[in-house]
């Protein structure tokens, strides 16, 4: 599994970040559509701009939904290998990684607020 299919993507990583999403608190971040290291083991200078926002990984997006991820049902179809999102009401929304349902997920939650 490569790097970009653990993380949210970048139209996902600018949303969250103009949703207030801390920033530079991820391993990875997106810049003009390339993904980089931050360099947590190494010296870093955040990036800024529109088009500099953290690419979230499954584990920290998982953080920050906290309990909500029990509440909410995300699942793989293996036929399809993709990934769904089951609300209380029986409805879904598959996402082609984990990563992207979670930010999905939290995106939606932050709209409603």
């Amino acid at each position: 599994m490569t790097v970009q299919e653990q993380v949210c993507t970048l139209e996902q990583a600018i949303k969250l970040k103009e949703l207030g999403c801390e920033q530079n608190t991820s391993i990875f971040y997106w810049y003009k559509n390339e993904l980089y290291f931050n360099g947590k083991i190494t010296n870093f200078t955040p990036v800024v701009g529109r088009q500099c926002a953290d690419a979230y990984t499954v584990a920290e997006l998982g953080e920050m939904l906290g309990w909500l991820t029990a509440q909410v049902k995300c699942s793989i179809d293996k036929s399809t290998e993709k990934w769904f999102i089951h609300d209380s009401t029986g409805g879904f929304l598959s996402f082609p990684t984990e990563a992207q349902a979670r930010a999905a997920l939290l995106i939606h939650i932050l709209q409603l607020k």
